[in-house]
């Protein structure tokens, strides 16, 4: 059984802000997907319902997406929304032609020691949730690269292994409360995988939750491996 680590986090910029967050679940997933597989279901707020599901668009490995749980198909998508409801930060106005397309939800890749909240910038690119009462029209989808149109959303390369993160809601229609996390994906183009590695969750409403970084001592050993890699082929030559 895999379980979860609960952490108290406040960084030393948002405390300076005077926004300090409060708990926040972290949930270590480590699952590797290829484009047979069905996906991974995600319960962000570990209430024990699906919230998100990761997974491979028409098992086209240019295709990795994160989607939101809804219910319908076909014309109705996407059908009816839970309560909360699950949205993925996708790009705005991507589209501004048409706004209403499914080519506003490419999402980039978000780096570590990035404040997810309501709205946010990554580069170039801003990103929000949808309307609470239910952006049927791609609010609640991420694609990493293509998108289901075969359109060049995303910002996650199909031709390299790019490792970050893209930024989750649940949003209580009710309340108008939002609860804001994360997902760490490792997208392996060439592979043709994706690994959930991951998942995080600001427990307190309308609070900001930052994306971790790697520690120093995680970032020396990997420093240190790619030395001890060298070294040994070095000596076999």
């Amino acid at each position: 059984m895999k379980a979860n680590k609960t952490i108290l986090v406040a960084s030393g910029s948002m405390l300076a802000a005077g926004m300090a967050q409060g708990a926040v679940i972290i949930n270590p997933v480590n699952q590797t997907l290829g484009t047979a597989d069905n996906g991974y279901n995600l319960d962000i707020n570990s209430d024990g319902a699906s919230d998100f599901r990761i997974f491979f668009d028409a098992n086209n490995a240019s295709k990795p997406c994160v989607l939101g749980t809804y219910t319908g198909s076909g014309s109705s998508y996407p059908g009816t929304f839970p309560n909360p409801t699950a949205y993925v930060f996708n790009e705005l106005n991507m589209n501004p032609v048409s706004p209403d397309s499914n080519e506003n939800n490419g999402v980039p890749v978000i780096p570590g020691g990035t404040t997810i909240s309501s709205q946010f910038t990554v580069g170039a690119y801003t990103l929000t949730i949808g309307d609470p009462n239910g952006d049927k029209y791609g609010k609640n989808e991420g694609y990493l690269n293509l998108n289901g149109d075969q359109q060049s959303v995303g910002q996650w390369s199909s031709g390299q292994d790019t490792v970050g993160f893209v930024g989750l809601a649940m949003v209580d229609n009710t309340l108008g409360i939002a609860n804001y996390g994360w997902v760490e994906l490792d997208y392996n183009g060439p592979n043709a995988t994706l690994t959930v590695l991951e998942t995080g969750f600001e427990t307190t409403p309308n609070t900001p939750i930052v994306t971790p970084v790697p520690e120093p001592a995680t970032v020396a050993l990997a420093g240190l491996a790619g030395v001890l890699v060298v070294l040994a082929k070095r000596k076999k030559a």
